[in-house]
């Protein structure tokens, strides 16, 4: 088919794209030991991470106050452990990807 003398065929783009793209890939389940957010993903992972453990941990450890009147030492205790938790978290999901 020509028109204004430029060569046009039947044959549209996506026809020869679509067949080679749904070839090649498969999908793969979220989940995987190697599915790691990357880039700003991987910072608020790290930080909710961060900020959960010292959450749900101080809570705990707010409550144990409330119960044994301990006067927030174990709510400070709550805090630390919270942040370690957090940091082996981050360590173990976010370390270097093999």
């Amino acid at each position: 088919m020509v028109v204004r003398g430029v060569r046009h065929s039947l044959v549209f783009p996506a026809d020869i794209v679509r067949p080679v793209m749904a070839d090649d890939q498969t999908p793969r389940p979220p989940g995987q030991p190697d599915d790691y957010p990357s880039g700003a993903g991987q910072g608020w992972t790290a930080l909710s991470y961060l900020v959960g453990g010292m959450l749900v941990w101080g809570f705990i450890g707010w409550l144990v106050d409330q119960w044994l009147d301990t006067g927030g030492v174990a709510t400070g205790i709550g805090f630390v452990l919270g942040m370690a938790g957090g940091v082996i978290l981050v360590i173990r999901r976010l370390g270097t990807p093999t």
